[in-house]
């Protein structure tokens, strides 16, 4: 599945005037260093609209995101 999301942000980029890269949940927790994480904390998308859904990107947006609170 690596080389199909590499193609598809390569075609994305090709088109669009703001690039992507994609981040593995590892990567996207290090934005959130010296922060307050918010639970449910960095978790794929799709959890924080629907905790009990799956973690699949089927139907919906890829991608993790979280909240963090300056201490």
């Amino acid at each position: 599945q690596t080389g199909a999301i590499a193609e598809m942000t390569r075609r994305y980029n090709e088109l669009s005037p703001v690039p992507v890269t994609p981040r593995t949940g590892e990567q996207v927790a290090r934005f959130f260093d010296g922060l307050d994480v918010i639970e449910p904390g960095v978790v794929p998308i799709r959890q924080w609209w629907a905790p009990e859904a799956d973690t699949g990107a089927e139907g919906g947006l890829a991608g993790y995101c979280g909240i963090g609170r300056k201490p």
